[in-house]
């Protein structure tokens, strides 16, 4: 089981010369870390179930299909930051959670400190943005999907 790239520039090699930069979010440090294909100081290590953005030219192909092992069922956790003005933090919806469908359903699970919910949409280049207690910003979600949370003091440190 595991990542089934340890690093960006595995990921970056694996998917072929189209790829211009990987990002992931350092939530620790409140800063994403970005991999240039070109400089190879940029490198950083993936971990299972990080959300991983990838920015690739027009030569790139239609889909990649990432395999690697599969974690067993709820072996996944999350290490999660807060503060009082809120946090961001970055990660998959875990695969053995089927009934987490929405933005809503994740915040709900997650719990009290949830400021709000983000996903980024491909076909607008922009993120979407859910703010609990407001139906209509609601979105849906699939299982592995990359998703964020912004969360305040009092938020859960580990999820699920």
């Amino acid at each position: 089981s595991g990542a089934p790239f340890q690093t960006a520039s595995a990921m970056a090699s694996y998917i072929g010369t189209s790829v211009q930069y990987i990002l992931a979010y350092d939530a620790p440090n409140q800063t994403f870390q970005l991999f240039t294909p070109t400089n190879p100081l940029t490198d950083f290590r993936l971990t299972t179930g990080q959300a991983v953005y990838v920015v690739n030219d027009a030569s790139a192909p239609a889909s990649i299909a990432l395999v690697g092992g599969v974690p067993p069922s709820g072996s996944v956790s999350f290490s999660l930051v807060s503060s009082p003005g809120g946090s961001f933090n970055f990660f998959s919806i875990p695969l053995n959670r089927s009934d987490l469908t929405s933005a809503a359903a994740v915040a709900a699970d997650i719990g009290a400190g949830v400021a709000a919910a983000l996903k980024y949409d491909e076909a607008t280049q922009t993120f979407q943005l859910y703010s609990p207690g407001n139906p209509p910003t609601n979105f849906p979600l699939a299982i592995g999907e990359p998703f964020g949370v912004i969360l305040t003091s009092g938020a859960v440190s580990t999820w699920p």
